[in-house]
């Protein structure tokens, strides 16, 4: 089997979400137990009952281990109060993880983002990636209707203020960018 990931969406039970982030945060831990590399616990900035439990595997069987294992059934079985049923979990294969490894020297990454996701940001990433950035177009364009929607949340990741403060933005910036493995 593939290595992968699975996602477990939780609804916390109404007056709940805090109660039940901390329960699946303490136990989110045992996962280490049955040979998970890595877990993460989302929480919806949108709806705070809402929340991710991510948990990687190498293999989904030692995944089924631990949904299936006796702590997991025991933690579901303390707190079947504190979220909505069912659970229904995804399993996903991984298809590629760390884009520089599978740069050959010299090889380019290139994507786009929207000026309010950051570019210094963006540029660090790549950096700490160990890729050398480079912003190698920019454009303006219509602020995506979308992004009316969501105003509020893209101001609260518009860590470089590309936004205005008050009214709707009618433009955004599009920048392109190169990061480039060393040779």
């Amino acid at each position: 089997m593939a290595a992968g990931v699975v996602h477990i969406p939780w609804y916390a039970t109404l007056f709940r979400s805090e109660a039940f982030a901390e329960a699946l945060s303490e136990f989110a831990p045992t996962a280490l137990r049955y040979g998970a590399t890595d877990y993460r616990i989302y929480r919806s900035r949108d709806d705070e009952y809402k929340f991710t439990h991510m948990v990687s595997f190498e293999d989904k069987s030692a995944f089924e281990a631990y949904w299936y294992g006796p702590e997991f059934v025991d933690w579901r079985a303390d707190y079947t109060s504190w979220f909505q049923v069912p659970i229904v979990y995804t399993w996903f294969d991984r298809v590629i993880a760390g884009a520089p490894a599978h740069l050959l020297p010299g090889g380019r990454l290139v994507f786009t983002i929207f000026g309010f996701l950051g570019r210094k940001q963006a540029v660090a990433k790549a950096e700490a990636a160990g890729l050398t950035p480079a912003v190698i177009a920019t454009e303006v364009q219509s602020f995506p209707r979308l992004g009316y929607e969501r105003i509020d949340h893209i101001r609260t990741v518009d860590l470089e203020a590309t936004l205005p403060v008050h009214g709707m933005p009618r433009t955004v910036e599009r920048i392109a960018i190169e990061a480039v493995a060393p040779r």
